[in-house]
């Protein structure tokens, strides 16, 4: 059986017929239809690719695969050879987020006002040609990389899209993380925190996500799937939407509004990406807009990744827009955003494994950065130490999605991992050079630690998705050596773990199993390649030990509030 390693190569019409479809053919074949039935048949792609697992067995996006299997039947050779490459190369997606955004952004460009639908063939076709078109980058590489050092950055820009996190530990993380104030700085007094979330969402943060955010993050969960012999589609009415409830329009209306654009201002946004070949560069304004609205003054989603952001970067960004009524520095709201990011991963720690866990030791300091501070988040076990940091940076957009710069992206990570640092800046040294610090501190006696020749297993934990891969983690490797950091004895290779990927090893530390062992199995021959989400699943396939007894109890309080909010008559009969 062929082991997940959690990521795939999709296939183009390249890569099936060996000729890529040019840029003014996909841009014609894609006039011929109308733009919002190709949108929204995009995205009800989009809602049955992100909410798989919760589909009863039907799948929208099996209609687009079975069509294009079906070409190799035809007379034409290049439709025989789309067909059966297709068929022969089942485990590569055709359809995949990536791809979905810039074809919507190429239906808003050049579709019809008043046109046909796409046909599920055509729809497979149009995929096929998007993804001969996706792996160019703004800039040229000067100099020139390696190419290890290509194959890197593609790997780290792809990995960032058709992720799979769990929602229901997604809400409780949302709320562990904003729920309160930092400890320290100027958003740690109580009213001004209160303060910033009233300018950030109209209300208390806690009512926003309960009354708001999480019925909208519910309803996507549907889009896409089959219920009762119907597709549910991604269109919201919001008159409709938010009638029978609790909801204020006028309030609901801006909140909507805020998440919406129309084909004009998307027109404008896509035009300012284009590329000399007419085709948009890396679209991805519908992260921050995940709606767009339609004739019929209907909203339609892009994808339930969009709605998913809102969860984590668009609160973040709500955050950092209200702060600067405080101040101009954007380390007052990154600080506070760091405790409190921190604060939550070290609840999480001591609700899975515990202070008394008979085989895993938590060491955590008095407070937060405070000098008794070994690490972040320590655990010590019959194997080694483990050293957590905790990193709550976000990857700038630029680096992310948008494909500037292979070497930009590059760039990002060395400064962000390697970095020396600026103290005049106030900036600190990289993650990985902070880590290898504490181990030689270790090494040489001068912490409480008395397991000095331990194996000590460096982690860091991001809050943003890094996109660790093996060509990563090689890439790592070479780092250490040019910035000559050598590791020390008995260390392992650090590993990257995003949030999600800690709640579940924490959860799978609380089952029984030993940290030390699982991420020894990350860097064997057999899971190098591998995402960390991929090997910590194997070790519970269906998922239920990568989610903690309290984050279930969190989940059920937070679940029976938003109810209580949303449908107060209904909550009155239950």
């Amino acid at each position: 059986m062929k082991k997940n390693l959690g990521f795939s190569s999709y296939i183009s019409a390249q890569s099936a017929t060996g000729v890529p479809v040019h840029a003014h053919k996909l841009r014609e074949f894609i006039a011929r239809f109308s733009w919002e039935e190709t949108f929204m048949k995009l995205a009800m792609l989009a809602g049955a690719l992100a909410n798989y697992r919760t589909n009863g067995g039907e799948y929208y996006s099996q209609h687009v695969y079975n069509e294009l299997t079906k070409l190799r039947f035809s007379f034409r050779k290049i439709d025989w050879l789309i067909g059966d490459h297709v068929l022969r190369n089942k485990e590569n997606p055709v359809a995949h987020e990536q791809a979905i955004y810039f074809l919507q952004s190429l239906a808003i460009l050049y579709g019809k006002t008043i046109g046909p639908t796409p046909s599920d063939l055509e729809v497979g076709q149009l995929l096929l040609a998007a993804n001969d078109h996706l792996t160019s980058w703004k800039e040229e590489d000067a100099p020139p990389l390696s190419r290890s050092d290509r194959l890197t950055a593609e790997f780290c820009h792809l990995a960032r899209f058709n992720t799979h996190h769990d929602p229901l530990r997604g809400i409780v993380r949302t709320a562990l993380i904003f729920e309160h104030p930092p400890k320290q700085g100027l958003l740690s007094d109580p009213a001004k925190w209160t303060d910033l979330q009233e300018r950030a969402f109209g209300t208390s943060f806690t009512e926003w996500l309960e009354i708001f955010l999480l019925p909208l993050f519910y309803f996507s969960q549907t889009w896409g799937t089959h219920k009762d012999g119907k597709w549910i589609a991604p269109i919201i009415t919001p008159q409709t939407w938010y009638a029978k409830t609790a909801l204020q329009p006028t309030w609901t209306d801006h909140h909507f509004s805020s998440l919406t654009t129309t084909r004009v201002e998307a027109r404008s946004h896509i035009e300012a990406s284009l590329r000399s070949d007419g085709l948009p560069h890396a679209p991805t304004f519908f992260i921050r807009t995940p709606f767009i609205k339609l004739n019929s003054g209907n909203l339609v989603a892009a994808s339930p990744w969009a709605i998913r952001e809102q969860l984590r970067g668009g609160i973040w960004m709500r955050h950092r827009e209200a702060t600067r009524s405080f101040s101009d520095d954007i380390r007052t709201w990154t600080s506070a955003f760091g405790q409190t990011f921190e604060a939550a991963c070290r609840n999480i720690a001591l609700e899975t494994i515990g202070q008394s866990n008979p085989t895993t030791k938590l060491i955590l300091s008095t407070a937060i950065g405070s000098s008794d501070e070994l690490e972040d988040i320590v655990t010590i076990e019959s194997d080694g130490i483990v050293l957590f940091s905790v990193k709550s940076r976000l990857v700038l957009e630029s680096v992310a999605r948008q494909a500037v710069s292979r070497r930009n992206l590059l760039n990002w990570y060395e400064e962000f991992l390697f970095g020396p640092g600026n103290k005049k800046k106030k900036h600190q040294p990289g993650a990985l050079r902070l880590l290898d610090a504490r181990i030689h501190a270790i090494r040489s006696g001068q912490t409480e630690i008395r397991e000095t020749l331990a194996p000590i297993f460096p982690v860091l934990v991001t809050f943003d998705d890094l996109c660790e891969n093996g060509a990563l983690d090689r890439w790592i490797a070479k780092k250490y050596s040019e910035h000559d950091m050598p590791r020390p004895p008995n260390t392992h290779p650090p590993v990257l773990l995003t949030i999600n990927d800690f709640e579940a090893l924490m959860s799978l530390s609380s089952s029984g199993h030993l940290i030390t062992s699982i991420l020894s199995r990350k860097h064997s021959e057999e899971w190098r390649d591998a995402t960390m989400s991929a090997l910590l699943l194997s070790y519970s396939p269906n998922g239920s030990l990568l989610c903690a007894k309290s984050f279930l109890k969190r989940f059920s309080e937070i679940d029976e509030r938003a109810f209580s909010r949303f449908f107060p008559d209904a909550a009155h009969s239950r």
